[in-house]
């Protein structure tokens, strides 16, 4: 499976192209016998060869990305959710008249969750 994704992501144009175009490049070093001429052709090939590498590395990377906001994003979510439980609670406390210091406790709980939820969701911008 994973030797599948590598060559699936080699054969993207964006890579392969200038992967192979380096490596082509480099094999041009043996119809010269002039040292410097070698050196520069293997620099040109190298460049090719490292913007290849560079845009096949680069899907891996945007996947990592994703899931560590998705992540984010499904904290953010829990929070809320559990924001939402503790206003209906409160509403339920008010509603009942019953111990108000109680109801006032959740409250400053509840300002105490909306503030870890905007502090999720500004990490996520």
């Amino acid at each position: 499976m994973r030797f599948r994704n590598f060559v699936r992501k080699l054969l993207v144009p964006k890579t392969g192209i200038y992967i192979l175009l380096g490596t082509v490049i480099m094999f041009l070093t043996f119809f010269t016998d002039d040292n410097a001429l070698e050196i520069a052709i293997s620099g040109i090939a190298s460049i090719f060869i490292g913007i290849g590498v560079n845009n096949f590395t680069e899907s891996e990377t945007h996947v990592k990305d994703a899931a560590a906001n998705l992540k984010k994003i499904e904290s953010a979510i829990k929070i809320l959710a559990f924001t939402k439980n503790k206003v209906n609670n409160t509403e339920m406390l008010f509603k009942e008249n019953l111990d108000k210091t109680v109801a006032q406790q959740q409250l400053a709980e509840l300002g105490d969750f909306l503030s870890l939820s905007i502090e999720q969701l500004e990490l996520h911008k």
